[in-house]
């Protein structure tokens, strides 16, 4: 698909049984490809990662992928490494009101 323009309703909502369904759908894939990390599978105009799921729809390219469940202990011993060098996320005044 070359341009958002192609982006209708009705040719998305023809693919399901109702409007609630297709939001639904959606959702799911939005969120699925947040998750997974995964790009786009069209191109599009659009950055924007709902215009480029409701793409995959028209084009049938719109399947969940599978997540691989991330290793926490790494991201746990990243942030004690960042503490231990005192990186800090927000800062403190000398005085109280």
């Amino acid at each position: 698909m070359k341009s958002d323009e192609n982006l209708t309703i009705e040719k998305i909502s023809n693919k399901f049984d109702s409007q609630f369904d297709m939001v639904n759908h959606a959702i799911n894939l939005v969120v699925n490809m947040i998750h997974s990390g995964r790009g786009p599978r069209v191109k599009i105009s659009s950055q924007n990662t709902a215009s480029q799921v409701l793409a995959e729809i028209v084009e049938g390219k719109d399947h969940l992928e599978e997540i691989v469940e991330r290793d926490h202990s790494d991201m746990h011993s990243t942030h004690q490494a960042q503490n231990i060098k005192g990186y800090s996320t927000f800062k403190t005044s000398g005085h109280q009101q």
